[in-house]
């Protein structure tokens, strides 16, 4: 088949070709730009810094950006199910990499989310074959995705973008999705095995309260940080969720 624009006498036709059977179809000019505009995707290249926005993708309805925030110290909340009680750590969060496919509501003129993935990392990202690891933490499906529990995530524009770590960690978590997320260690203050997500939230609690910082998780998570695997590194993470607005 062979798709022609035609433009006679300021009147627009999209003419369909195929074999003998010719289809002519007037339509409006501006429906012909946005449909080109909604195809048509920017992608940057992999910007500077060690945080903040590193790359992105976007069309004039859809996008998909990469965030990178840095070790930071915060609370995370966990909901005891057997004990029907919610309890709060103190931790410090490794390297994360966040990314998130958006798309504007124009009636509500905000960007509605609907993909996300979180990954952990070493360190910085200087390369676009720097790997990701899986995400320490549990609400967490294999692959990266974020399950937010039914929760409508929106942003009011692409710089509250940043704002995903506060609502992520703002949120609870519990025993879904509490295991596989790192290699198993040993608890410091005994020799139980720690293998699940609110393990590790207690073990930083406890190691933060006796004066342990940054350095000393940072050490923990370089030897308890599992591959993710597939994808293998920030590029094919980003060209994963890149799909959605293609």
């Amino acid at each position: 088949m062979k798709i022609k624009i035609e433009i006679e006498d300021g009147i627009t036709s999209v003419v369909e070709e195929s074999g003998p059977a010719v289809n002519r179809k007037v339509v409006k000019i501006n429906d012909v730009i946005d449909a080109f505009q909604a195809r048509s995707t920017f992608t940057s290249p992999l910007l500077p810094g060690d945080s903040g926005l590193m790359k992105y993708a976007k069309n004039n309805r859809r996008g998909v950006y990469a965030l990178v925030t840095p070790p930071t110290k915060t609370k995370a909340f966990y909901h005891d199910e057997e004990d029907d009680d919610t309890i709060s750590y103190n931790i410090i969060t490794p390297y994360l990499l966040w990314i998130i496919s958006t798309e504007m509501d124009t009636d509500i003129d905000k960007l509605q989310m609907y993909n996300s993935f979180v990954y952990a990392l070493k360190g910085p990202i200087l390369t676009e074959e720097t790997p990701v690891y899986r995400a320490p933490f549990a609400n967490v499906y294999d692959e990266g995705r974020i399950c937010w529990d039914g929760v409508n995530v929106q942003f009011n524009q692409e710089r509250s973008l940043q704002s995903i770590f506060t609502q992520f960690f703002s949120g609870e978590s519990n025993n879904d999705l509490n295991s596989n997320r790192f290699d198993s260690f040993t608890f410091s203050d005994n020799d139980s095995e720690a293998f699940l997500a609110n393990h590790l939230l207690i073990e930083e609690d406890q190691r933060l309260e006796r004066g342990e910082g940054f350095d000393d998780m940072n050490n923990l998570y370089q030897e308890i940080l599992k591959p993710q695997g597939s994808p293998a590194n920030f590029k094919q993470a980003f060209e994963m969720l890149k799909e959605d607005i293609i």
